[in-house]
């Protein structure tokens, strides 16, 4: 009988979790251990296939086929992330005395990674949204430019949605437990 690559993960995984249950792990520890080894098994495959969008109507499909989106311009922490290999980006750090600090190990992190949130409204004609996610695009273009000297924007997600405190905020993440990581990238949006 053959094994499948998938069943020896599944027995890898179940091996590893009955271990941490013998050393006394709660079981909260181990659910985060256990979405923590499955999303680095899987963070090269998906950068790889990273897509970039380049029209408007790309990115108003992209936003309406994953729900809780916002267009983050990219930090040089982020871009770093990104050639590391990684798929997900950092929590954001709760910087609001100090928005050009990059990053501050002593700051407290939000439940998520912010971004400028880019959402179709329902019950408005396409050209209102449209011209909204233009508008919200040329906002996280002009973050990226002045507080990262950056021009790359990022179309971000998360199961996980919070307003922030700047207009047009959103925190996106995934929540486990009482814990959080930032938001899954999507795409680059490269769209003139």
């Amino acid at each position: 009988m053959q094994t499948s690559q998938n069943q020896v993960i599944q027995f890898v995984q179940v091996y590893k979790l009955h271990i941490l249950c013998v050393i006394g792990v709660d079981i909260t520890h181990i659910m985060c251990y256990t979405i923590i080894t499955v999303r680095d098994k899987t963070k090269k495959k998906e950068v790889n296939a990273m897509k970039t969008i380049t029209t408007i109507e790309e990115l108003m499909k992209t936003i309406k086929e994953n729900g809780n989106c916002g267009l983050r311009g990219a930090s040089e922490h982020d871009l770093q992330l990104i050639n590391d290999g990684c798929n997900y980006l950092d929590c954001s750090q709760d910087l609001y005395d100090d928005r050009d600090c990059d990053y501050d190990e002593n700051a407290s992190s939000l439940p998520g990674t912010s971004a400028i949130c880019a959402e179709i409204i329902c019950g408005v004609g396409d050209e209102d949204n449209i011209a909204n996610i233009k508008e919200r695009l040329s906002e996280a273009k002009g973050y990226a430019e002045y507080h990262h000297q950056t021009d790359v924007v990022l179309l971000i997600t998360g199961d996980n949605e919070e307003y922030g405190v700047d207009p047009n905020e959103v925190v996106l993440g995934y929540q486990y437990g009482d814990n959080y990581d930032g938001a899954k990238i999507l795409a680059k949006v490269e769209i003139a």
